[in-house]
C-alpha cells in the first residue's frame, strides 16, 4: 500500500507540473499494476483459509476420535479337482512325446545300401539343363536385340516427325559434317543456307533452291549418307 501512495502522489505532481500525456500514462500504468497485484494478494488469501476436508465411505467422523468401519466377510474355498489336473498333465506329456518322434531323422546303418545320390535329386538328374554360361548368353542375345529394335524405332520415328527449325533440329555431330563434307569448311556458308531454307514456305521451292545453289554450284553427290541425311531433315522441315 505505501508503493500505491507514492505513485499517486507522484501523478498528482506530474499533473499539476503540467507533465506530458506520455509521463502520465507511464505513471498510472505502473499503478494499475500495483492494484492488480494487491488484488490477486488478497483472493490469494481468502481462498487459502476456506479448506474442504473429504473423507471416504465407511469412515464416521466425531468430535474427538475417528471410528473406521470394516465388514468382515468369509473366506471362499477353492475348489480344487485333482483328478481332472492329472488328465490334463498326461495329456499334454503324450503330445510333447509324439512331437519329439516326428522330428527324429533315422539315420541309416554303415552297410546299408543307402546312396545319397541315388535318392536325393540333383541338377545332374534334371533332363535337358543348361549350363550357367549358356543361359546368360541367350539372355545377352535378347537383350542386344531388343535394345537394337527399340533404337531402330525410335530412329524411324524421329525421321518422320516434322520440324520447325532446320538448324535446331541437326546435332553437333551432323552440324560438322554437313559444314566440312557439304559446305568445304565453310561455317558462314552453312548458316546462311539454313536460314534461307527456314523462310521457304513450301517443300518445292527449298527444293529448287537446294538443287540451284547448293547441289550444283557446290557438286553435291546425290548418293553421299550426308547428302540424304540433310535432304530427309529438309523435308521434315515441311511436313
Amino acid at each position: 500500500m505505501e508503493r500505491i501512495g507514492l505513485l499517486i502522489n507522484k501523478l498528482q505532481e506530474l499533473y499539476q507540473q503540467k507533465a506530458s500525456s506520455d509521463q502520465l500514462l507511464y505513471v498510472l500504468q505502473m499503478l494499475q499494476a500495483e492494484l492488480t497485484q494487491l488484488k490477486q494478494s488478497s483472493q490469494t488469501a481468502t481462498e487459502k483459509k476456506k479448506i474442504a476436508v473429504f473423507m471416504p465411505s465407511g469412515i464416521t467422523v466425531t468430535s474427538r476420535e475417528v471410528v473406521f468401519q470394516t465388514t468382515e466377510q468369509p473366506a471362499e474355498v477353492l475348489k480344487v479337482d485333482e483328478k481332472a489336473i492329472a488328465a490334463e498333465i498326461e495329456a499334454i506329456q503324450r503330445a510333447a512325446a509324439q512331437k519329439e518322434q516326428a522330428a527324429v531323422v533315422p539315420i541309416p546303418a554303415p552297410n546299408s545300401r543307402y546312396n545319397v545320390l541315388e535318392e536325393v535329386p540333383t541338377l545332374a538328374h534334371q533332363p535337358n539343363v543348361k549350363e550357367l554360361n549358356e543361359v546368360i548368353g541367350d539372355l545377352k542375345t535378347s537383350l542386344n536385340e531388343k535394345l537394337n529394335d527399340s533404337r531402330t524405332e525410335l530412329a524411324d520415328k524421329l525421321q518422320d516427325s516434322p520440324v520447325k527449325d532446320i538448324k535446331k533440329a541437326i546435332g553437333v555431330n551432323d552440324r560438322f559434317i554437313f559444314i566440312m563434307e557439304l559446305f568445304r569448311g565453310d561455317e558462314a556458308m552453312y548458316e546462311r543456307s539454313l536460314k534461307t531454307i527456314n523462310h521457304f514456305m513450301i517443300f518445292p521451292e527449298a527444293e529448287f533452291w537446294i538443287q540451284r545453289e547448293l547441289k550444283l554450284k557446290l557438286g553435291w553427290n546425290e548418293d553421299h549418307p550426308a547428302v540424304q541425311q540433310f535432304d530427309q531433315i529438309v523435308r521434315r522441315r515441311f511436313l
